[in-house]
């Protein structure tokens, strides 16, 4: 019973197999995550660093071949759409928080959407610069709607956002420098 469906060892079958079959390949119509929540502490558990709340998550026409050598195995899909409730990351710096009260993406779209975005200083606007010791902006930021078409997913996860188009809705943007404190560091600004 080796290679029994019920059996699992034919999952580490040899290279030297004299069967000229197909090798087996793990098949999923659909894999749904309904209702998840996901929260990161800091290291010293004191405090979130990053909270995300009423997560799905639907993955469809998976499949893994399951006689890869590579590890781990390859694994194909047809589609994947994610969405969340609330989304919350504090900075390590610990000056911002950015949120969102609710985010989509899909493969099949191609899209990212992110309704209600705001970046929030988390130190009012006297306070702000003398907590970074230095002149600084502070930046207050609030978006109704953020589309990004065609996101380029492997730069976000080295976190870079790009991608072929943004769409911004309804942007209000409030930047405030404090000259109540030194001069920072001399930073040469270049543009693109």
């Amino acid at each position: 019973v080796e290679d029994s469906p019920d059996s699992l060892t034919f999952l580490s079958r040899s290279d030297s197999s004299t069967s000229q079959e197909k090798p087996p390949t793990i098949e999923i119509d659909q894999f749904i995550l309904d209702g998840g929540s996901f929260i990161y502490h800091t290291a010293d558990q004191d405090s979130i660093r990053a909270e995300l709340l009423d997560f799905d998550l639907s993955i469809s026409g998976i499949r893994i071949d399951s006689t890869s050598r590579t590890k781990p195995h390859f694994i194909d899909f047809e589609s994947i759409t994610t969405s969340t409730g609330n989304f919350q990351y504090a900075f390590k710096s610990g000056l911002y928080v950015i949120e969102s009260h609710q985010t989509r993406y899909s493969t099949a779209e191609n899209i990212a959407t992110l309704d209600s975005l705001k970046l929030i200083p988390q130190y009012p606007k006297y306070e702000f610069a003398q907590q970074v010791g230095h002149q600084q902006d502070r930046i207050s930021l609030s978006v109704a709607q953020l589309q990004l078409q065609d996101p380029d997913i492997e730069k976000l996860k080295a976190g870079q956002v790009v991608a072929r188009k943004f769409v911004i809705d309804k942007a209000d943007l409030d930047v405030f420098h404090s000259k109540m404190v030194p001069d920072g560091p001399e930073t040469i600004k270049t543009f693109p």
